[in-house]
C-alpha cells in the first residue's frame, strides 16, 4: 500500500509520468551542458559505467536501465557492446531516449519499454545488471522495487544504484527543487 504523489502503489503513476513528460526535452540536455548539473551527470554516468565494467557482465549481456529517462546511459552502455533495455514510465522520456540512441547509433542494441519500476514486466533471471540511477528518490516503494530487481537479476548479477543526497549540488542548483524545499519550510520566494 501507500501513496506517493496522490497515487497508490498499484495505480498508474499518472502524476509521475506527467511530471517527467513535461521536462523530457530539458532532461535530454542535462548531460551536454557545461553547468554544474551537466558536470555532475557526466561524472555519475562515468562512475556507473566503471561499476558496470567491474561487475563482469559478459559481452552481449542484457542490462536494464530502470527509469532510463532520456536514454543517455542506455546509449553509453550499448556502446560497450551490451544489450540494453530502458524502462521508463514517461512516454516523452522514451521518445527522447529513442532520439538519443538513434544519434549515437546504438538503437540496434537498445529496446525501450514503457512501464513502472514497481511491476517489472520481465521474466526471472533475465538481466546480468540493473542500473537504477536517480530512480529510488522518486518513489516510496524501495522494498518492492528492490525485491523485483532481485527477481530479474541472474545469480551473481549486479545492481548499480545512485541516489543523490538532499544537499547534492544537482539539487541545490535546481531552482524548482530549492523552491520546493523552501516552501516546505514555509519560506516564500518573491521575484525582485
Amino acid at each position: 500500500g501507500g501513496t506517493w504523489l496522490g497515487v497508490t502503489r498499484q495505480g498508474g503513476f499518472a502524476a509521475v509520468a506527467t511530471r517527467f513528460n513535461a521536462v523530457a526535452q530539458e532532461w535530454a540536455l542535462r548531460c551536454t551542458t557545461d553547468d554544474v548539473q551537466g558536470t555532475v551527470n557526466r561524472r555519475v554516468a562515468a562512475q556507473v559505467l566503471a561499476w558496470l565494467e567491474q561487475s563482469g557482465a559478459p559481452a552481449g549481456a542484457r542490462v536494464l536501465d530502470l527509469g532510463c529517462g532520456s536514454g543517455g546511459l542506455c546509449s553509453a552502455v550499448a556502446q560497450r557492446g551490451l544489450r540494453v533495455v530502458g524502462l521508463d514510465i514517461a512516454p516523452q522520456m522514451l521518445a527522447a531516449a529513442r532520439r538519443q540512441c538513434a544519434v549515437s547509433h546504438t538503437d540496434a542494441l537498445v529496446r525501450l519499454v514503457i512501464g513502472s519500476a514497481t511491476a517489472l514486466p520481465f521474466p526471472d533471471a533475465s538481466f546480468h545488471a540493473v542500473i537504477a540511477v536517480g530512480l529510488l528518490d522518486y518513489t516510496k516503494w524501495h522494498r518492492w522495487i528492490l525485491q523485483d530487481i532481485q527477481r530479474i537479476l541472474v545469480p551473481q548479477g549486479a545492481l548499480i544504484v545512485s541516489v543523490p543526497n538532499t544537499l547534492s549540488l544537482t539539487r541545490l542548483t535546481n531552482p524548482q527543487y530549492v523552491a520546493q524545499r523552501l516552501a516546505a519550510c514555509s519560506i516564500a520566494i518573491t521575484a525582485a
